[in-house]
């Protein structure tokens, strides 16, 4: 019996080389640019607009503001563009969606884009630096209600208070709620025009009166009647270094004796220091200059005696102590 059969013989094939890479693709279209945001308070009569479903052209959606208190409100997103009425309300759920305050387009409403305005709590509105981080400027609800140049309107250099004070230049120049000025640097380049507070002596007998000098510093006095001495006295407080004083002086004859509220000797004539000022016949001009004191007792001012050509020493008690000056050519009566 032959037997008969087949017998396979399989060869391992070579690894073959690689083939060439092929072409690279066309780039691929631009994607559609996102939706405008739109933030305002919502009102009657506007049309809100939602573009998602647009695929061309300038796209909106609108975000409408309802304010609920004077620090909260409430968001809300436009789901179908339309014209506002009371009868499509933000509570109209086929038009509005309301955004909780976890979803991240809140936040914007809140932090103004590109970190330039920012929202905190406790009633503030905080101007920022492009970093976002520095505080340069703020609105808030307290006595400074706004500042310019700085983190806290204590380090501002500019602010303007509720009480109607103020700084520039970092204190440099500054006013009080009264409105005095204070100008600690500079040179002005124009006059200061004086205000002058008119005062009768007429209502005065010859008792003693203290000038008010919170309102003022500068007077014209006049007396129309009668000759009797009158007793001035001018506050010597520290808080007066640095200002002048200028009195005017109509009317009938008879001396006003002026003294100061604080001190031996309240004023200074050429260095001599004086315990007070007789103002003899009028007309009669007296222009003071207030400067801090190194003399006993301390804590106040001397009026130095700018005008000191209309007046003459007299008294002498020591060695640059003297009792008065007074106006030339006084007449005394």
């Amino acid at each position: 019996m032959k037997i008969q059969g087949h017998i396979v013989v399989r060869r391992r094939a070579k690894n073959g080389n690689d083939g060439k890479p092929g072409d690279n693709g066309n780039p691929g279209k631009d994607g559609l640019p996102g939706c405008i945001l739109r933030q305002s308070e919502w009102v009657a009569g506007v049309e809100y607009r939602n573009d998602e479903a647009l695929t061309s052209g300038t796209r909106y959606l609108d975000i409408a503001i309802v304010t609920t208190g004077a620090n909260t409100f409430n968001a809300y997103k436009c789901l179908k563009t339309h014209v506002s009425s009371t009868s499509i309300p933000v509570t109209n759920t086929t038009y509005w969606q309301k955004f909780n305050t976890l979803q991240p387009v809140y936040t914007p409403l809140i932090m103004a884009q590109n970190a330039i305005l920012r929202f905190m709590q406790g009633n503030q509105l905080l101007i920022m630096k492009p970093d976002g981080k520095t505080i340069v400027a703020g609105l808030v609800g307290g006595d400074i209600p706004f500042w310019v140049g700085g983190e806290t309107p204590d380090n501002a250099s500019v602010y303007f208070g509720m009480a109607g004070n103020g700084q520039l230049a970092h204190g440099n120049i500054s006013w009080n709620e009264a409105g005095d000025l204070t100008c600690e640097r500079g040179i002005f380049k124009v006059g200061i025009k004086k205000i002058y507070r008119k005062v009768s002596l007429d209502k005065y007998t010859s008792e003693s009166f203290k000038a008010d000098l919170t309102t003022g510093l500068n007077f014209v006095f006049t007396k129309n009647t009668g000759n009797d001495t009158h007793y001035m006295t001018l506050p010597t407080s520290t808080d007066l270094d640095g200002f002048d004083s200028e009195m005017i002086f109509y009317g009938n004859p008879g001396a006003v004796m002026i003294s100061g509220e604080n001190g031996t000797y309240p004023f200074m004539y050429n260095g001599m220091s004086v315990k007070q000022i007789k103002i003899g016949s009028f007309p009669r001009r007296l222009h003071l200059s207030a400067r801090t004191t190194n003399q006993y007792p301390s804590n106040r001012i001397e009026w130095w005696i700018v005008n000191t050509s209309d007046f003459t020493l007299q008294g002498k008690i020591s060695t640059g102590d003297y009792s008065y000056v007074e106006s030339r050519y006084y007449n005394s009566l």
